[in-house]
């Protein structure tokens, strides 16, 4: 998928010398108006690394959405690219075991061990997206504008973010909180309001209580030693939003 993705992205810039005429200043200023504020909701897939402690979980599924904006910094070098900055929250999910019984069930568990339930186990970050990044309009010279308004933006961000781990079994429920400086990078398609692109996300920190939790169910000398150890997340997300 990565591969394929590169690859089609590798053709739109080889194509834009191809193009049928020199562009006008009137469709260099269509193309670049407005486009700079994103709105994206992603499916995301992923896994939490839990290391000597317990293996890797794998997600069932998640989610993500991500308001942000793309501060230029210039004028398009020759119509055809512009350098930016990213900034804004964004939130990030993952279901990696589901619950039995319904929160109706939950709630009246507790302190009732007749009732038999639980959340299952889940991930979720909330951060802060900054980083660079460099739109291209490959088609910026052609003489169809709509062809013209196709514009391709990478970028790298560093997200600072609190992440909580919730695990829940039928008889305890734990949060497992960290803050955890991630790195991502991917790549949009924008086309007049419409953004479609997608995202690798990673980064590991120490989530406080975790290493206690496995101390305390598998009694094993290793964990005695482990200390307070990292544990790593690693996400990739489809996304499909607007910009405007």
């Amino acid at each position: 998928m990565k591969n394929r993705i590169l690859l089609a992205l590798a053709l739109i810039l080889l194509c834009a010398p191809f193009s049928l005429r020199a562009a006008d200043p009137d469709q260099v200023d269509k193309v670049w108006k407005g486009g700079n504020k994103e709105l994206l909701f992603g499916y995301n897939t992923g896994s939490f690394d839990l290391g000597s402690m317990g293996g890797k979980l794998e997600s069932r599924w998640g989610a993500s959405i991500t308001s942000i904006r793309n501060i230029g910094l210039h004028k398009p070098i020759a119509g055809m690219l512009k350098f930016g900055i990213h900034l804004g929250p964004q939130i990030d999910y993952l279901n990696f075991e589901k619950g039995t019984g319904s929160l109706k069930d939950f709630a009246e568990g507790f302190g009732d061990s007749d009732v038999e339930s639980s959340l299952g186990k889940h991930y979720l970050t909330a951060g802060l997206v900054v980083g660079p990044t460099l739109t291209i309009a490959p088609f910026i010279n052609s003489g169809n504008l709509n062809l013209a308004r196709l514009k391709v933006r990478l970028f790298f961000h560093v997200v600072p973010s609190y992440a909580g781990y919730i695990t829940s079994s039928e008889d305890e429920t734990d949060f497992h909180s960290a803050f955890v400086l991630f790195y991502s990078g991917g790549l949009n398609l924008i086309w007049r309001k419409l953004n479609v692109g997608v995202e690798w996300k990673g980064g590991r920190g120490k989530y406080h209580g975790l290493a206690n939790k496995f101390l305390f169910e598998e009694a094993d000398d290793l964990f005695y030693n482990a200390g307070n150890p990292r544990y790593g997340t690693r996400m990739f997300s489809v996304k499909l939003g607007l910009a405007f």
